[in-house]
């Protein structure tokens, strides 16, 4: 699913609660997460969406309270809560990944 195929151009106006489920299935697709593993091609990559939609989301929140638009600000609160109850279950998965990923490198010692 690609945020383009569902008809709007910027990323702030997927900062909407009701999105949210629609905004994590696109992170991790663009990880690559693969359902029959469990992991993630570009761990990193689903950490860094989830800090990236976050500040967008104080971003728009603040760009709403300066033009008094309440509703919008308030949206933006839920949809940080929403991230801060959600996100951490696929960041923890990508974190899992990098750790392993880590462990199970091959290491070269140097040759003198």
């Amino acid at each position: 699913m690609m945020l383009t195929n569902c008809g709007a151009g910027l990323i702030s106006d997927f900062v909407h609660p009701t999105k949210f489920r629609t905004v994590m299935e696109v992170a991790q697709e663009c990880a690559g997460f693969s359902e029959s593993t469990g992991e993630f091609a570009v761990p990193s990559q689903a950490i860094k969406c989830g800090q990236l939609l976050r500040k967008v989301a104080e971003l728009k929140e603040a760009k709403a309270l300066e033009n008094g638009d309440t509703a919008v600000a308030e949206s933006c609160v839920q949809f940080v809560k929403l991230c801060q109850v959600h996100w951490p279950e696929l960041s923890a998965v990508a974190a899992r990944n990098i750790i392993d990923r880590k462990r199970s490198g091959v290491k070269y010692l140097p040759l003198t």
